[in-house]
């Protein structure tokens, strides 16, 4: 696990890269009196190593917000969640389906989710002495901090492949990098990769696009991969890209 530190109006943002088989990474934004933590590792170990990273700040945790890594929080403080959230973590729902598969790849290792102590309505939410605001997104939820120009969310990185389960989502991909464009979001955190600054949202909007061009010519799976795959040969996170054609080929 590594931790780094980065300043921003009003707080500190740390940042947990656990460097876990998922590339999990988390955050804690610690304002002069509290401490707000999004989302938790996966692991017990790398849940051990941040909270006692967090514990050297000398600060209560006011909440552990949980949009989509539920499991493990409740070892840090408080969890809350909207009930898009709650909802995905009952059997049917995506979350539910996604962490059952994760134990039976690990063997039982990867953290079950306990239900959040707190839900929360969308909208403004101010605690630990700093204003969030709380948005509906996917499956579970995407968090900005409009006094850094900051949004948080599940899956970004311009550097990586995406994870689109449906045309509509690759649309609502592209929706949201036209929304950060608009707000002139200069921060981005993504559950799944490290801080990232503006010039990944065209980026990430101009591969949206070209893989909506794919998706819609493609003849099967194999052939959206490959053809993916000789677009951007560089990208990372091939899983995901997987995990989209079988989504998308079914």
């Amino acid at each position: 696990m590594k931790t780094t530190i980065l300043d921003l109006p009003g707080c500190r943002l740390h940042v947990c890269d656990t460097g876990d088989a998922l590339a999990d990474t988390c955050f804690a934004f610690e304002s002069p009196t509290a401490i707000v933590c999004l989302e938790a590792p996966a692991f017990q170990p790398d849940v051990d190593a941040w909270k006692a990273h967090l514990a050297t700040l000398g600060k209560p945790i006011a909440a552990v917000l949980t949009p989509y890594h539920v499991g493990g929080a409740e070892q840090l403080g408080e969890t809350w969640a909207t009930a898009r959230t709650c909802a995905s973590l009952q059997p049917g729902g995506p979350i539910h389906g996604i962490v059952t598969g994760f134990k039976e790849a690990f063997h039982g290792t990867f953290l079950q989710p306990v239900t959040p102590a707190k839900t929360i309505p969308e909208g403004p939410l101010s605690i630990g002495g700093l204003d969030f605001i709380v948005r509906n997104e996917g499956y579970g939820f995407d968090l900005d901090l409009p006094a850094a120009k900051l949004t948080a969310t599940h899956l970004f990185g311009a550097d990586c492949h995406s994870l689109l389960v449906s045309p509509e989502a690759i649309d609502a991909a592209i929706a949201q990098c036209d929304r950060l464009a608009a707000t002139d979001t200069q921060i981005i955190l993504s559950t799944h990769h490290l801080p990232e600054g503006p010039d990944a949202i065209p980026a990430k909007r101009d591969y949206l696009l070209r893989v909506k061009e794919i998706a819609a010519t493609a003849k099967d799976a194999t052939a959206f991969i490959a053809a993916v795959k000789a677009t951007y040969p560089t990208l990372a996170a091939e899983g995901y890209l997987t995990m989209t054609a079988q989504a998308l080929f079914k």
